[in-house]
């Protein structure tokens, strides 16, 4: 089977591809019972417990879990490039589960591996090797776009600060995405940087089923512009490698938190997929809900419209995707139905117009030619001589006007008369808007020359008064440079007093710390000479105290004895009146009670004088403790007048000190105040050199405006445009664009089938 006979149709290719099955599903489960018919476009899965049934599905080609990356995109693929090269807008689109292979089949595990890298940078190297193919007449000009549809937000994947790109379309553009980054390219090297640096931005994480699940649709873009240099003529074709993430089962990937919102989005865009297609296939819709998902909006024109489409199915070989992998080939069948309508996108240029409008005309007058002819043959007919007119010929006879229709030349030359009036009516239409196209083109050159004009001499405004910020900069340098003279000067100056102020801090501090000992040690002796008197004091009173004590109790006691002896006598009496006979038993008691008392008082007397000569003692001490006082008095007064003194010396050096602070703060501040005009200097001398910066490039930008409005001017009147900042020419002496070891292989047409 060739490789591109289903090119010619209208219909979406559509490729399946088993990928082998992996470590985790070979030691689980078993694989699905699948028969591959010899013919490759055929399969068929036998039944199991949960179908009755055998299934087959039948695609343009199938490639089983043992096919290489080169055979898939030899058979799927390549085809695409030479439509593309041709005009056509071109699709490449990978469907299927996730895990299912579908990036390693788009991009591979290594893009600089020969045999693992994918279709995208195999398409790249075929579009550079055609170019290297082309006639050097052929000048392409080639652009790189790559984003990503992420939570329905379009994200720029080579310029990732833009996000939440819009979706655009218009009549020469199509469907486009607003404000997507495209870089031109002159090699593939180039291609593939572009392209590392875009999947180093795609959103991609860890499932169950996959330690590197997409978690977003990529899509590729390139643009290819070619313009062949002799006649003018340009086509215009794009490119779109789309890579689909994968659908999901939350209940097998366990996905959660922004992982399952990923997986919800990425299930709702394949689902209104589905739709779209079932609403391509069905034939009884009138309505094609494209713009119910960012995706089917993107692919709109991939799904029904102006391009040529591949769509690459993958699948999962194992029992445990079954229902996935039956659901994929399902749509993949029914997206085999939908037709599209590719054209190819030429655009004519003022140049193209005009020719075909000469051509037009050179027809034209031939015609008038052989009509002048056919009318004189018709006036050899019969007709009147003097009446050359086109009117005057319809007045002949009926007869003689059917004989002359029936004639083929008279049929052949009506008819090609038909046509070149459409094509004039078409080429003046053409020839007007490219008429209207150069006024305005003229009129806006007019107006960027005015708008030149006044920028120049507001350049030359500006450059004079540059002339005079330069000046007023000298001015405010040598001032900065005195001022920062003058302020070396002055913090010298505040070394030197921080350096006395220092001095004389220390000197305090000697001083005070003198004092401070001198003071402790006399307080210490002081209060050793009165712990020892208050010791002594309190001995004498304790030992008072105790013979106090003894002499209250001798009292109480006599006291006792004295109330005793009172009744005694009440007792005597009584024992008088009633014994008599006790007489002189009572007398002997009162004798000793005489004596007792007696005693008694002799005691009492003796602890007087204890008392006596205790007091005098607590007299003498008490005296001898305030002579002790009264030294301790005069030594604490001397160490008062000491410590006035000091205190007086303490106060001096606080004014010098506090002066010295004083002028500190004083220069501080002077300091300050010069450091921040020298900053404001500093900060206005930046300002302005910004600003000489700001316009010099201005000025640059308006000479460069300039030199490019003459520039489009002079490409304009030679009727050639381009758009493109990268140009290659067809031909070998593009070889640079690609590697040294595919430049050695270019010449062997073996080699590019390969």
């Amino acid at each position: 089977m060739s490789e591109d006979h289903n090119l010619d149709s209208s219909s979406i290719l559509v490729f399946c591809r088993f990928r082998p099955p992996n470590d985790n599903e070979s030691a689980q489960y078993k694989n699905i019972s699948i028969e591959f018919y010899d013919d490759n476009k055929t399969l068929k899965i036998n039944p199991n417990e949960d179908v009755a049934y055998p299934q087959e599905f039948i695609y343009d080609w199938i490639f089983t879990p043992q096919s290489s990356q080169k055979l898939v995109y030899r058979k799927s693929s390549k085809p695409i490039i030479k439509a593309v090269l041709e005009g056509f807008n071109g699709t490449v689109l990978a469907y299927g589960q996730t895990s299912s292979g579908k990036t390693y089949t788009m991009m591979g595990s290594d893009i600089d591996c020969k045999d693992k890298k994918g279709i995208i940078p195999r398409m790249v190297r075929t579009v550079f090797k055609q170019i290297m193919k082309t006639e050097e007449k052929i000048e392409f000009l080639l652009k790189v776009s790559y984003c990503e549809i992420y939570m329905e937000n379009i994200r720029d994947l080579l310029n990732p600060v833009k996000s939440n790109l819009k979706i655009r379309e218009n009549k020469t553009q199509g469907i486009y995405i607003e404000n997507l980054t495209d870089v031109g390219v002159v090699s593939e090297g180039e291609v593939f940087d572009l392209m590392k640096f875009g999947d180093k931005n795609r959103e991609v994480s860890a499932t169950n089923m996959n330690a590197g699940s997409s978690r977003s649709h990529s899509i590729f873009i390139l643009s290819v512009m070619q313009t062949n240099s002799q006649d003018l003529s340009a086509k215009l074709s794009k490119l779109y490698l789309v890579d689909l993430a994968g659908s999901e089962k939350v209940g097998k990937t366990n996905v959660t938190g922004k992982h399952l919102e990923e997986a919800k989005k990425i299930n709702t865009s394949l689902t209104m997929l589905g739709i779209v297609i079932n609403a391509l296939t069905d034939g009884k819709s009138t309505h094609i809900p494209y713009r119910d998902s960012k995706l089917t909006r993107v692919l709109q024109d991939s799904l029904g419209g102006n391009s040529k489409t591949t769509l690459i199915i993958n699948c999962s070989p194992s029992v445990y995707n079954e229902n996935e992998t039956l659901s994929t080939l399902r749509f993949g069948f029914r997206a085999k139905s939908i037709k599209n309508k590719p054209k190819i996108n030429r655009e004519y240029s003022i140049l193209e117009l005009k020719s075909l409008l000469a051509k037009a005309h050179e027809e034209l007058n031939k015609k008038e030619q052989v009509i002048l002819a056919q009318k004189e043959a018709l006036a050899a007919c019969g007709l009147e001589s003097g009446k050359t007119s086109l009117e005057n010929s319809y007045r002949i006879d009926d007869t003689s006007i059917e004989d002359i229709k029936k004639t083929e030349l008279y049929d052949e030359v009506l008819s090609e008369l038909y046509d070149i009036q459409e094509k004039f009516k078409v080429q003046s239409k053409h020839f007007r808007r490219a008429s209207f196209e150069l006024e305005t083109v003229l009129i806006e050159n007019a107006e960027h020359k005015k708008s030149s004009i006044f920028i120049y001499t507001q350049i030359q405004e500006l450059q004079r008064k540059i002339g005079l910020l330069e000046k007023s900069i000298k001015t405010k340098d040598e001032m900065i440079e005195n001022l920062t003279y003058t302020n070396e000067i002055i913090q010298k100056e505040l070394e030197r007093e921080s350096y006395a102020k220092i001095s004389l801090q220390q000197q305090l501090i000697t001083a005070q710390n003198s004092l401070q000992n001198i003071e402790t040690y006399k307080n210490q002796q002081l209060e050793n000479q009165i712990i020892a008197l208050n010791q002594q004091i309190e001995d004498e009173k304790a030992k008072n105290l105790t013979t106090l004590l003894d002499l209250q109790k001798a009292k109480e006691n006599l006291h006792k004895y004295i109330q005793t002896e009172t009744t005694q006598n009440e007792k005597f009496q009584i024992l008088e009146k009633t014994y008599k006979q006790d007489k002189t038993r009572w007398e002997e008691i009162e004798k000793k009670y005489k004596d007792n008392h007696q005693k008694a008082l002799e005691m009492h007397l003796k602890m007087q004088e204890d008392i006596k000569k205790q007091q005098d003692q607590y007299s003498k001490l008490k005296s001898f403790l305030n002579e002790g006082e009264a030294k301790i008095l005069k030594r604490s007064e001397s160490c008062e007048k000491t410590l006035e003194k000091l205190t007086i010396m303490y106060h001096q050096i606080a004014i010098q000190n506090s002066t010295l602070n004083v002028s500190k703060q004083v220069l501080e501040k002077k300091i300050n105040r010069m450091v921040t005009e020298n900053m404001n200097l500093l900060d206005e001398n930046n300002k302005i050199k910004e600003k000489l910066k700001i316009l010099q490039k201005l000025s640059y930008g308006i000479v460069s405006e300039r030199e490019k409005n003459d520039e489009d001017l002079k490409k304009f009147k030679v009727l050639k445009k381009n758009k493109f900042k990268k140009t290659l020419k067809g031909g070998l002496a593009n070889k640079d664009g690609l590697s040294e070891s595919f430049c050695d292989i270019v010449p062997s047409s073996d080699s590019y089938e390969s």
